[in-house]
């Protein structure tokens, strides 16, 4: 298919007989088809296989092109004395409806990392659009309920320091 064969990515909506019936006290989430949005952006393989690239409201729009976060997240773990990355999208001022990417970083203790390490380590393994612009260590990255890094107390956290 088309999406196979460009290796396109998009939103996974999902149907069949053990899809959901709705939400308590939410409006119908379901499409006139019967199916609904998950928020997971998705491939798939030549084999039909589905893979989950990241969710679509931490995805980057730089420009018009797309920077998946968990794509980059990948590969600060991979750098010496990352304990948590997290990377989101921040309004650039010089272009409205564009992002600016923009790294938070805490440190396993002991870790001497500073900017420059990281953009090196970045350089030649992520597209040059997913570059941040900004990259701030901090103590600790704020975590959901359920241990997950909490992305959009972040976006609330910067645009809170940019007014």
């Amino acid at each position: 298919s088309e999406a196979v064969a460009e290796e396109r990515e998009g939103e996974l909506y999902l149907n069949g007989p053990q899809r959901m019936l709705g939400y308590l006290d939410r409006p119908d989430p379901f499409d006139e088809e019967g199916y609904i949005a998950t928020g997971d952006v998705a491939k798939i393989d030549p084999r039909g296989r589905f893979y989950i690239v990241d969710r679509v409201k931490d995805m980057v729009n730089v420009s018009g092109l797309k920077v998946y976060t968990n794509e980059v997240d990948e590969v600060l773990y991979e750098l010496d004395g990352v304990s948590r990355p997290a990377t989101i999208g921040v309004p650039d001022p010089e272009r409205p409806g564009s992002e600016r990417v923009k790294i938070y970083l805490e440190l396993e203790a002991g870790a001497d990392l500073d900017e420059a390490a990281v953009r090196e380590h970045l350089e030649g393994r992520v597209p040059r659009q997913a570059m941040p612009e900004e990259i701030e260590f901090v103590e600790r990255i704020p975590l959901t309920d359920v241990g997950k890094i909490d992305k959009q107390t972040l976006r609330e956290q910067n645009e809170g320091a940019e007014a």
